[in-house]
């Protein structure tokens, strides 16, 4: 799994931006063969163990 977490200030609609921050963390999921599975998803329950990605050329 993937995430990405962003930090903005939005633009009110007389054009102005906001005095407070929002903020948004979102999650991708793959399958084996690199295909999307969850996109923009949140995690439930208890946090999955990490594991480092392999490189292609060893171990």
């Amino acid at each position: 799994m993937r995430s990405i977490v962003t930090s903005y200030l939005p633009v009110q609609a007389d054009g102005s931006l906001s005095g407070t921050a929002t903020s948004q963390s979102w999650w991708y999921r793959y399958d084996s063969m690199s295909r999307l599975v969850m996109t923009k998803g949140m995690p439930v329950g208890p946090p999955l163990p990490f594991t480092a990605p392999r490189s292609p050329s060893g171990p």
